[in-house]
């Protein structure tokens, strides 16, 4: 009942009632049981918002009387100024144009049900079924929603947890530390990370030189057998070197299984919150750790054996797991010493700050094996950390320039630090629309054969695990095979090549001339301005000169830069140069290899990309000014071959990367379009039948004249450039990891030009990979049964609720334990009953019933131990109170919280559990990482959606029956008005009139 007075103020507004769509939308049922809107909580809504209830404004809790009047006096009233009111209507529309697009309530009605009804005419119940079980969405840096395949090893996965736990302990011990402590804090910090830098340089440069020793011996060795035509000597070289660096890798792999492979999927893993498993060791039969330093040294030396040996493999990976595992111990020793010499200002490294010094680590190891400092910022930034923090970023820019510095300290090579070092110029690099359209081609296929190659080596990883790491001598005895079919085709294939000679040819038919200062050295003596050649030797009588001065004057002359290309802008003769020649007949090509042949100045195409080594064979593929030194069927049949060894090599029980096997699939691939490229330039070219191609080998006056400045006005593409963008290609295509691999390039090849084409080529190369399945890291991850989490959640969480995949009933804890529960507790955690890291702490809810437990905390394994310890000195007649050790204050949601906000929450913070609580505070559940798997939503998919679907068509039907039951209303209001009357035996419904 209300007042007679209110009551009257309502009728003589009028007694005709239009209802609103806003009060149809109160009469929605939009939850369970006390969150049900009823018909009489519409009329205590309609009747709270009446002039003579509002001013006491009783809805709003904990604002002051003073604050409530004021907000009274802004409100218009019936007597107010017609310019105030179309004031507040005014902002009113500004607000919604803000807000709203512009769209008034009824006009975003109206797009909803437009929404629906298309919605209902394109898609079906059957149709959604259809969607969510066959669609799959594939991602750089997703992992695929697909159920473990081993069960077992997939629940006894450890996660941790990174978030700053809110405790009595570490809150006193905050307290207790003062501005000076956290200053010596944060010096301590920068000189770790300044330490991190100098040791992961000195122990990676001088790990990668001895590399180099122990390969520069295989292949002097064999060199030994092939000078003597000995092919079967060779071979035995060869594969016996190949294979004892090989056994010696695996001996180390068996002792410490982790060490095997690249060890990147599960570096990113332990990085998103889980502990991988490395499982027993076949030689000690102890369980072994991923993060020991006993994996560390056992990865190192395996690498050294491992990498020179000749395989389809690669340095990087096995050097970021060294590197990042450096940076951990590292920061444990430097900790332990800090302790000794300064217990007053010693902290205690918190995990998110230990898992900073592994990803920190790992892009130390870019830094040092690329000699890329910013593409190692970059890993760390895009890859390697999942929570990632703007002062890390300034701790590994530190950690990654001093790795830099101390490198180039260490190893100053006589070619440069660039590791691949390009000639830079205006013959080097062109613009324009033709070669956009092979840069698109390499970016696009490059995208398909890299999703190709992530499918084969998944594929044959998933058969591996299942089929052989289980045996040490099926371990060995693929290693072997591999070995044996490795040096095989490494030594035999060049056979089917015969040799060719080392001409000027090589760097001058159809070449502009973009060549290394070395390169060029070996054709000219120099080069010198037309007027100063003239004003030399012009004015003497021809005669008098020398044979030699007679034929260069002449060739000058005769050859003279064409006259249109000798300006450039107000340098008249800018390019009116003069290459004097050494007429040489043979040059020296870097990176070749000689196999069988006899002649100083011959070489074996096949031989120089499968004998010296990866390095040098990447070196080989983007070497510019060389466009006809490697002809098109040695790179289609290098690319092919290749592919499928790098492919069946992935995975092996050695240390093992595959950065390098990509670049030299991506770099053969690209330079076999370059040639195509350059095909297409010969038949479009005007004046390119014209010049004189023999001419051009024997007569370089000729060349540095007309010759090289007509292809320079046809665009002749290099192919040594192509071979770059197709490595960009592949490695987007397959890794994903697109601005660091971008950056990597542009740092190897020191080429500011280049910006453009590989940074696009990566990222379309990187999309189109997306369409067929996941980057190649994140698709090893579910291999090795590892809950991981990718950055965003999948749509079908937004659509369904906590409460879909929760675990119900958590086990509990009273917060007031007795220390007899709490030793039993404690047993039967030890003795594997209970395999929980985390409980609960709850308390009984006053006026509720037994199983309304309320939420007071959560208390891990290790404080339940410092628990227990503690009790025997401080407990009060033989009880605990967990308050003083739990997490005080836990990130909670409510069963009907969607799953995507969950999810987002969880993993940004990185969590390990969340409890799940009525609105009445009590514990309804609780979820990990693996009740957010998308596997568990994809089985449910349709029943999901179909959920939604029919929860949408019953919020319609119960807006029609509340708009219903309120028209029934008014008109019984409308026939019989009265003072009061009772509805329900609730409150009285007076309805004004919509004006």
């Amino acid at each position: 009942m209300i007042n007679t007075n209110t009551t009257k103020e309502v009728e003589t507004r009028g007694t005709t009632a239009v209802t609103t769509t806003k009060e149809v939308e109160l009469s929605v049922n939009a939850g369970k049981n006390d969150n049900q809107i009823t018909e009489n909580n519409v009329s205590e809504a309609r009747i709270s918002f009446d002039d003579g209830v509002l001013d006491d404004m009783e809805d709003i809790l904990n604002m002051a009387d003073n604050k409530k009047r004021s907000i009274n006096k802004l409100l218009p009233g019936e007597n107010s100024s017609q310019e105030k009111k179309e004031t507040i209507q005014q902002e009113i529309k500004r607000v919604r144009r803000q807000s709203s697009y512009g769209r008034t309530f009824l006009e975003r009605q109206e797009v909803i049900k437009k929404r629906r009804r298309q919605s209902h005419k394109t898609i079906t119940k059957k149709d959604l079924l259809t969607i969510f079980k066959t669609k799959n969405h594939h991602g750089s840096r997703n992992v695929g929603g697909h159920p473990p395949h081993d069960k077992e090893a997939y629940d006894s996965i450890e996660a941790i947890d990174y978030s700053t736990p809110d405790t009595v302990q570490n809150t006193e011990f905050l307290k207790a530390q003062d501005h000076k402590d956290r200053k010596w804090r944060g010096f301590f910090v920068w000189a770790l990370y300044f330490a991190f830098g100098c040791i992961i340089s000195l122990v990676v440069t001088y790990t990668l030189m001895l590399c180099d020793i122990i390969l520069g011996g295989r292949v002097a060795i064999t060199n030994e057998s092939l000078n003597k035509n000995d092919i079967g000597g060779a071979w035995l070289a060869w594969v016996g070197t190949s294979l004892g660096l090989c056994l010696a890798a695996t001996f180390c792999v068996l002792v410490e299984p982790a060490a095997a492979s690249s060890g990147i999927p599960g570096l990113l893993a332990y990085l998103n919150g889980v502990t991988p498993k490395a499982g027993k060791s076949f030689v000690t039969g102890k369980t072994t750790d991923f993060l020991s330093y006993q994996t560390m040294f056992a990865k190192l030396v395996g690498m050294i054996f491992s990498i020179p040996s000749g395989l389809c493999i690669g340095p990087e990976g096995p050097i970021i797991h060294v590197s990042a595992l450096l940076a951990r111990w590292t920061g444990k020793v430097m900790h332990e010493v800090e302790h000794k010499l300064f217990p007053d200002y010693a902290f205690k490294t918190k995990k998110s700050e230990a898992r900073d010094f592994l990803a920190t680590g790992g892009g130390c190891g870019i830094a040092a094996a690329f000699r890329a400092p910013l593409s190692g910022v970059l890993f760390v930034v895009e890859e390697a950390s999942s929570h990632f923090k703007v002062r890390h970023l300034e701790y590994t820019f530190l950690a990654c320039v001093m790795c830099y510095f101390v490198g180039y300290t260490i190893y100053q090579p006589e070619e440069g630090f660039t590791k691949f070092a390009l000639p830079q110029g205006k013959f080097c690099f062109h613009y324009d629309s033709v070669g956009t359209f092979f840069f698109s081609i390499i970016a696009i296929s490059g995208g398909v054969i890299g999703a190709f190659f992530n499918q084969v080596v998944e594929h044959l990883n998933h058969l591996r695990v299942k089929h052989i790491n289980n045996s040490a001598w099926k371990r060995v005895l693929e290693v072997v095979l591999i070995c044996l079919i490795t040096g095989s085709f490494a030594v035999l294939l060049p056979l089917a090549w015969p040799c060719r000679e080392m001409t000027p040819a090589l760097m001058t038919v159809d070449s502009a001339g973009c060549h290394k200062a070395a390169d060029s050295r070996q054709l000219f003596k120099g080069t010198m301005k037309f007027e100063a050649m003239e004003s030399l030797f012009g004015g003497e009588n021809i005669s008098a000169l020398s044979e030699g001065k007679q034929r260069m004057l002449l060739n000058a002359r005769k050859y003279r830069v064409p006259k249109q290309y000798r300006a450039a802008g107000k340098t008249y003769d800018m390019y009116d140069d003069v290459y004097v020649s050494k007429e040489r007949k043979n040059i020296k090509l870097y990176y070749s290899h000689k196999y069988t042949c006899k002649g100083d100045y011959e070489y074996n195409e096949m031989a120089g990309l499968w004998l010296n080594g990866g390095v040098k064979s990447a070196k080989k593929l983007m070497e510019r000014g060389f466009p006809t030194a490697l002809s098109w069927h040695t790179l289609l049949v290098f690319f092919v071959v290749y592919f499928f060894l790098a492919a069946l090599t992935a995975g092996i029980s050695v240390p093992a990367g595959l950065v390098i096997p990509m670049m030299l699939m991506g770099g053969s691939f690209g330079r076999l379009v370059g040639l195509a490229a350059m095909e297409f330039r010969r038949n479009n070219c005007p004046g390119y039948d014209d010049l004189d191609h023999d001419m051009v080998s024997s007569n370089l006056y000729y060349w540095s004249g007309s010759y090289r400045w007509t292809l320079h006005e046809c665009n002749m593409p290099d192919p040594g450039t192509y071979a770059i963008i197709g490595m960009a290609a592949i490695m987007g295509g397959s890794g994903r990891i697109t601005v660091m691999l971008a950056a990597v390039l542009l740092e190897l090849t020191a080429d500011p030009l280049l910006i453009a084409p590989i940074g696009v080529t990566c990222l379309v190369a990187m999309l189109v990979g997306n369409s067929f399945n996941h980057g190649l890291y994140h698709g090893l991850i579910p291999i090795f049964n590892l809950p991981y989490l990718n950055m965003e959640p999948s749509s079908l969480m937004w659509v369904s609720k906590v409460e879909e995949v929760m675990t119900y009933h958590p086990i509990s804890i009273k917060k007031l334990v007795s220390i007899k529960t709490l030793e039993k507790f404690i047993m039967s955690m030890q003795s594997g009953v209970i395999s929980h890291n985390a409980f609960p702490v709850v308390s009984q809810l006053k006026g509720g019933l037994e199983t309304d437990l309320k939420l007071n905390g959560m208390i891990t394994r290790q404080q339940l131990y410092e628990a227990y310890e503690t009790s025997q000195y401080e407990a009060v007649m033989g009880f605990v109170n967990l308050y003083n050790f739990m997490e005080r204050s836990p990130l909670t949601v409510y069963p009907h919280t969607r799953l995507g906000r969950a999810y987002e929450v969880f993993q940004k913070l990185g969590l390990r559990h969340m409890p799940v609580v009525k609105t009445n505070g009590c514990i309804a559940g609780i979820i990990t990482r693996k009740n957010l798997q998308t596997y568990l939503l994809h089985s449910n998919a349709s029943l999901a959606r179909i959920q939604a679907v029919f929860r949408g068509k019953l919020a319609r039907i119960r807006r029609k029956i509340g708009l219903q039951k309120l028209n029934g209303n008014v008109k019984n209001a409308d026939a019989k008005p009265t003072n009061s009357e009772e509805v329900d035996g609730s409150v009285s419904v007076a309805v004004k009139k919509d004006k």
